[in-house]
């Protein structure tokens, strides 16, 4: 493929390769930093909002999405040239040279490398495991018909290193390792709900995708995600004591989820991209629920 060498044209194609048009990407990132320190604050009675510890996990996750949209990209840009929602990815439709990503990759990575130096040394070794993550994300339709899974383990990493940015300490009680997890299947419900858009092109292609289920696979599995996330918040009082604020946060959060679900089942005027992007103003009830746990 040619390459276009005219400044305007890489500069927009660059913007594109970052992903800076579609923001909903670094929203499903923060969200869990937010619910790492709302829990925080919550089981430990830290004072709150943290703002050093809050503007340093933001741009973190800032850096960290835009440097996977960048790997991902160079990882399948062949394949994203076959997919019709993709083909216009700049490296797929070639107006950005592989270099060129790679160097803008280099310098997002030595950034995010930079803000984790603000953080406790608590946190690098799950900064570490993340950064593992992002990498192997891409290839995980490779390997597996769930890469939406590596997925869910991915994005909600945040969730983790905040809480021990917050609290300064490894030991994770379970009430947070339930939120992770409910986190985890909320992930691996929306983006089935995404991948769905893809499914007669990942067919043909033969990658990995948990949206080739089927039509009924799909909904079963987006059904059981947002349910188990569902069931695992609703673990948190046994290990806790929670007020009546949770409990109206979780219920509105189960609502939206169940909202969500039965918009793919009839057929309605939202896109299933639509849906998608419905999560990052839904995320606001479960910060509602952690913010106001005790």
């Amino acid at each position: 493929m040619l390459q276009n060498t005219d400044f305007s044209v890489n500069f927009k194609a660059l913007y594109l390769l970052m992903r800076l048009n579609r923001p909903i990407g670094f929203f499903l990132l923060w969200w869990p930093c937010v619910w790492g320190l709302l829990l925080a604050g919550s089981l430990k009675n830290i004072a709150l909002p943290q703002w050093p510890l809050l503007l340093t996990v933001s741009i973190g996750a800032l850096l960290t999405r835009t440097l996977g949209c960048i790997i991902n990209d160079i990882t399948d840009c062949r394949i994203d040239a076959q997919v019709e929602r993709t083909k216009n990815r700049p490296l797929a439709k070639g107006s950005i040279s592989l270099l060129q990503a790679k160097i803008v990759g280099a310098t997002l990575a030595f950034g995010a490398f930079i803000t984790l130096l603000f953080l406790p040394p608590q946190t690098y070794l799950i900064a570490l495991i993340a950064a593992g993550l992002i990498v192997l994300y891409p290839f995980a339709k490779r390997f597996t018909s769930y890469p939406q899974v590596v997925l869910a383990f991915t994005m909600n990493m945040g969730l983790l290193l905040t809480y021990v940015g917050a609290t300064g300490s490894l030991n994770i009680p379970i009430s947070v390792w339930l939120a992770y997890c409910a986190a985890g299947a909320w992930t691996l419900g929306y983006d089935t709900i995404y991948a769905m858009q893809d499914a007669e092109d990942d067919k043909k292609l033969r990658i990995g995708s948990t949206a080739l289920l089927g039509d009924t696979g799909a909904k079963r599995l987006i059904l059981l995600s947002y349910t188990l996330s569902s069931l695992l918040l609703s673990l948190i009082p046994l290990f806790t004591e929670v007020s009546r604020n949770f409990i109206s946060g979780l219920i509105l959060w189960v609502v939206f989820l169940m909202w969500q679900f039965f918009r793919v089942i009839y057929k309605n005027d939202l896109t299933l991209d639509d849906l998608f992007h419905s999560n990052g103003y839904g995320a606001i009830f479960l910060g509602l629920a952690f913010g106001l746990l005790n």
